[in-house]
C-alpha cells in the first residue's frame, strides 16, 4: 500500500445532481430546489470528511473499505507506511517475521473491526512459554490496532490486555568462559566472523551495529569507532572509544579489508548475521545457554567489575536511559568491597 499524503483531500468524483434531476426531485419530494441542492452538497462534504479520515489513519481511501479490512491488510500499511519509514532496517525485520510466523497466520484473515481483546489474550498466551517474544508479539498489535483508532474502530483491543513479567537476565560469561571462548574463537576457520564475535566483547556493540560498520566510520589513529544515527537503536551518533586490542585486532582487518564495510558479506553488502557460527561456537565453549546479546552484557559487567562507574559504563554502550545500565549495579559490590577492606586495612582495623 503506497504511502499518501495526510493533506490530501480526497472527494467522490462521481457529479452533483443537474438542474433537471433537481427540479424533477423537488416536484416528487415536494421539497424546494434549493434544499435539494444543499442537502446533495452537505452529503459530498460528509463523503470527503470520511475519506479524510482514511487518509490521516493513514489507510488508501482506494484500498479495502473499513467495513472489510483484515488484519493482514492493515499489517501492510503499518510496514509500508510506518516500519519503513521510521524504524531501524533490523526492527523492520524483526516486525515482518513476528507477523508472518505468528501474528498472520493466527489472525490475517480476520476482519479488523472484529477482532476483540479475548482473540488477543488467546494469541498473547499461547506464546507464555517465551514471554519476552509473547509480549514483543503484544506490543506490536497494539501498534497495528493504533492505527486503526478510531477512524476503523472505536478501541484498540490490545488495551485491555496485560503484558507478561520479564525476567531480566543476569547471566553472562565469566572468565574462565570467557578463556574457553577466546580459544575456540582463536581456532575457528571463519576468522572474519570470529572478529566479529570479539570485536562485540571488545565495543560492547550491538551485532546490528557492528556488522553494518563502515571503514569510514573507523579511526584507527584516534581509536575511535563514530556509528551513524541510521545504525544506532538511539538514532543519534554514538562515539565509542577503541581499546588497543580492538585497534589492533580493526588494523589487521583493514589489512584485508576489500570495500567499504569492516565486515562484507555478498554482493557487496555488509554481512547479516553470524549466528550460525555463534550456534556452533557457544557449544564448543560449553555456553549454550548464551545468546549472542549476552556479550554485550559480558562487556558490561566486565567493565563495572574493573570499577568502572555505571554513567560512563551507559555511556561506552549508548544507553539513554541510566535505568537500563542500573542492572549491573549488583556486579560492582567486588570492586567496591575490595576498596572498603583496601581502607579498613590502611586505617588499621
Amino acid at each position: 500500500m503506497a504511502a499518501l499524503p495526510t493533506n490530501l483531500a480526497y472527494i467522490d468524483r462521481s457529479r452533483l445532481p443537474s438542474e433537471d434531476e433537481l427540479i424533477a426531485r423537488a416536484r416528487a419530494e415536494g421539497r424546494s430546489i434549493a434544499y435539494l441542492a444543499g442537502a446533495a452538497l452537505e452529503e459530498k462534504r460528509v463523503q470527503a470528511w470520511a475519506l479524510n479520515g482514511m487518509v490521516r489513519a493513514g489507510l488508501d481511501p482506494k484500498g479495502p473499505s473499513p467495513e472489510t479490512l483484515t488484519v493482514a491488510q492493515l499489517a501492510e500499511d503499518y510496514l509500508s507506511n510506518h516500519a519503513e519509514a521510521h524504524k531501524r532496517p533490523a526492527s523492520v525485520a524483526d516486525d515482518r517475521s513476528m507477523l508472518k510466523r505468528i501474528i498472520l497466520p493466527a489472525l490475517g484473515a480476520r476482519r479488523v473491526k472484529d477482532i476483540q481483546t479475548t482473540d488477543i489474550e488467546a494469541l498473547h498466551n499461547s506464546l507464555k512459554a517465551k514471554p519476552y517474544q509473547a509480549n514483543r508479539v503484544r506490543s506490536l498489535l497494539s501498534k497495528l490496532f493504533n492505527r486503526a483508532t478510531p477512524r476503523l474502530r472505536s478501541d484498540n483491543p490490545v488495551r485491555g490486555t496485560k503484558p507478561f513479567n520479564e525476567e531480566k537476565r543476569k547471566r553472562w560469561l565469566n572468565d574462565e568462559e570467557m578463556t574457553r571462548l577466546w580459544a575456540v574463537l582463536d581456532a575457528e576457520p571463519n576468522q572474519l566472523q570470529a572478529r566479529a564475535i570479539k570485536l562485540l566483547v571488545y565495543t560492547g556493540a550491538r551485532k546490528g551495529e557492528l556488522l553494518a560498520a563502515r571503514w569510514a566510520d573507523i579511526d584507527l589513529e584516534r581509536g575511535v569507532w563514530v556509528k551513524p544515527s541510521a545504525h544506532t537503536k538511539q538514532k543519534q551518533e554514538h562515539r565509542v572509544p577503541l581499546s588497543s586490542a580492538a585497534v589492533e585486532l580493526l588494523a589487521v582487518m583493514q589489512e584485508e579489508a576489500k570495500g567499504p564495510y569492516v565486515f562484507p558479506g555478498r554482493d557487496g553488502e555488509p554481512l547479516k548475521d553470524v549466528k550460525a557460527l555463534w550456534e556452533r561456537v557457544r557449544k564448543l565453549t560449553g555456553v549454550e545457554w548464551a545468546r549472542i546479546h549476552d556479550l554485550r552484557h559480558t562487556a558490561a559487567s566486565q567493565l563495572v567489575s574493573a570499577g568502572v562507574s555505571l554513567p560512563i559504563v551507559g555511556a561506552i554502550l549508548g544507553h539513554t536511559q541510566p535505568s537500563t545500565t542500573a542492572r549491573y549495579a549488583h556486579v560492582a559490590d567486588k570492586p567496591q568491597r575490595e576498596a572498603v577492606e583496601a581502607l579498613g586495612k590502611r586505617l588499621g582495623r
